[in-house]
């Protein structure tokens, strides 16, 4: 009889919900005397500075010996000996300099590896590790550093690999104790250990997380299942597997969900932007990687380091003139077929969609498709904006409410925020004759969709200034900061016309305390308020119940509210 639970027959979702069980707030005894000797150290470190830094780049490394340095688990097989870290740690210290301003990176290794790295910003603490078991060494780390003087300040926690690529002091905005990035991808764990986020305002808390995880290690390290299907998890695996038991919600996690665990506040950001993962023959036009918080080379990515590296270097002037050591010799083989260009397929062309961070690509399809007979979400696909099956799906509730206009002549749409045109020009294609506006504030989006008559593009601010015209239409997919929202429902609502319906789209930024991080210009924190938003939906509904309003319904999907004007 096979047994039901043989290594063979369980798959990764099977492997992590034996994990969940092992939770466990109690490290081993020798795991907590490493954290008290590995405190002391990070205390010595703190006692020698001098200045304060904005935020602590934290860089885990140790030199694997021979014997262990070759990885063949059931979900990843790799040698770590055919590529140069030393030269991968040192472009991470460096960008994390580039990147940050006023930033300090705390280069966690051995006792022998970076000695002739040596920068002002850098400090190098040298523990006692067991490099033969880098992972777990590394979350031992993590927890005595949580525990000591250093951590005064924000802290990123980077792998070696994983390479800052934009100001990191933006994330820290958000009101989160720890943060960590998840990804749908099938045959890997959702949530990725290589980038963290912790603030030191709640030290406890997030002291307890980390607790948490060690102790989850430990117990994890002693589950026969476990060491079963993996072997030792102490050299891989096991810092990936109890962070995913201690964080990863049940299904799919997303940017809404949020956790805690005995007082630590945990969210939850994407690794399409915050821990970003080249793929190897890809070409990436520069605006596209512009938008990456972290470039990480996972894996066997790391022989793009050159890529990365050359395009760093255009990106953040500064990289090219920072130097830690003139010694580290060149010995990588380099792939050349990999390095980013200026060019890109034009069908990624338009993938950067809600930030607004980067010049505009005014995108156009390689081919055309016939517009008359596609149905809106074919046509969105098509032009590549996010309304259709990209990203949110909108364009199937869409379609329940404007197919009745797609034949009527004339109708006038306007939408607030243009991004890079594609969904203009997808309205454009939809309607029959349509006299399509876009709205933005930024100048370069006046450049855009030049070649479709019927669209015009206004530079302006809709929520402080109401936009002149009268439409059966109107969409604001604008800043998606609540008080942003009601002020222009209440400055455009009276241009559009009766019976016409108005949109607000991205519903989720009003209530994801990571959104403001993610803006790249700063508005006022109580602007973000959610009362704004619920506040003018109550009075909405107030005034349609004692019949005083011209609003005939407010319909509320997944991100997506429709309110429509009554008829005259």
């Amino acid at each position: 009889m096979i047994n039901p639970i043989a290594p063979q027959k369980l798959d990764l979702d099977a492997i992590l919900q034996i994990a969940r069980l092992q939770l466990s707030d109690q490290p081993a005894a020798d795991s907590l005397q490493k954290t008290t000797a590995f405190e002391a150290i990070f205390n010595q470190a703190a006692g020698a500075l001098s200045n304060a830094a904005s935020v602590n780049i934290f860089v885990f490394h140790a030199e694997v010996p021979a014997s262990a340095s070759a990885i063949n688990y059931r979900d990843v097989t790799i040698d770590h000996s055919k590529f140069d870290y030393n030269r991968i740690v040192e472009h991470c210290i460096k960008a994390g300099l580039a990147a940050q301003p006023g930033a300090r990176v705390i280069l966690v290794t051995d006792d022998q590896f970076g000695r002739n790295f040596a920068h002002p910003a850098l400090v190098t603490v040298r523990l006692p590790l067991d490099t033969a078991s880098p992972m777990y060494q590394r979350v031992v780390a993590m927890y005595a550093y949580v525990r000591s003087a250093l951590f005064t300040v924000p802290t990123v926690f980077l792998d070696g690999d994983a390479f800052l690529n934009d100001r990191v002091d933006r994330v820290f905005k958000a009101n989160f104790d720890v943060a960590v990035t998840y990804r749908h991808q099938a045959g890997l764990m959702p949530i990725n250990e290589g980038v963290l986020f912790a603030n030191p305002a709640n030290k406890t808390g997030v002291g307890n997380f980390f607790r948490f995880y060690l102790g989850t290690y430990d117990c994890l390290c002693r589950h026969p299942i476990i060491r079963d299907y993996y072997g030792d998890i102490k050299r891989w695996r096991g810092g990936q597997l109890s962070l995913n038991a201690l964080a990863c919600p049940l299904g799919l996690p997303s940017e809404l969900d949020q956790a805690n665990l005995q007082g630590a506040r945990i969210t939850y950001y994407a690794c399409d932007t915050f821990n970003f993962s080249m793929e190897g023959g890809q070409n990436y036009q520069k605006h596209e990687l512009d938008s990456k918080v972290v470039l990480h080379l996972k894996g066997r990515r790391k022989v793009l380091l050159d890529a990365i590296a050359e395009y760093q270097q255009q990106r953040h002037r500064a990289l090219e003139k920072l130097s830690l050591s003139q010694s580290i010799a060149d010995t990588t083989v380099r792939d050349q077929s990999v390095r980013p260009t200026a060019q890109v397929p034009t069908s990624l062309a338009d993938r950067i969609y809600s930030l607004d961070t980067t010049t505009p690509a005014d995108y156009e399809p390689p081919a055309v498709i016939n517009y008359a007979q596609a149905s809106l979400t074919e046509i969105a696909d098509h032009f590549k904006t996010d309304k259709g099956t990209i990203k949110h799906h909108y364009t199937r509730h869409y379609e329940t409410y404007f197919s009745p206009l797609r034949q009527r002549p004339g109708v006038s749409l306007m939408e607030i925020g243009v991004a890079c045109g594609s969904s203009l020009k997808m309205w454009s294609k939809y309607f029959v004759n349509a006299q399509v506006t876009g709205v933005d504030i930024r100048e370069e989006c006046k450049q855009l969709c030049k070649r479709y008559p019927n669209i015009s593009i206004y530079i302006a601010d809709a929520s402080k200034k109401a936009i002149d015209g009268q439409f059966d239409i109107i969409i604001d997919d604008g800043s998606h900061v609540s008080r942003d929202i009601v002020d222009t429902f209440r400055l455009n609502w009276p241009n559009l016309k009766p019976s016409g319906i108005y949109v607000i789209e991205d519903l989720k930024c009003t209530h994801n305390p990571a959104y403001r991080s993610l803006l790249p210009f700063d508005i006022p924190e109580e602007r973000f308020n959610r009362h704004h938003f619920t506040a003018m939906i109550d009075d909405c509904l107030k005034q349609m119940d004692w019949r005083q309003s011209d609003i005939e319904f407010i319909h509320f999907y997944r991100e997506l509210a429709f309110i429509k004007k009554a008829a005259a």
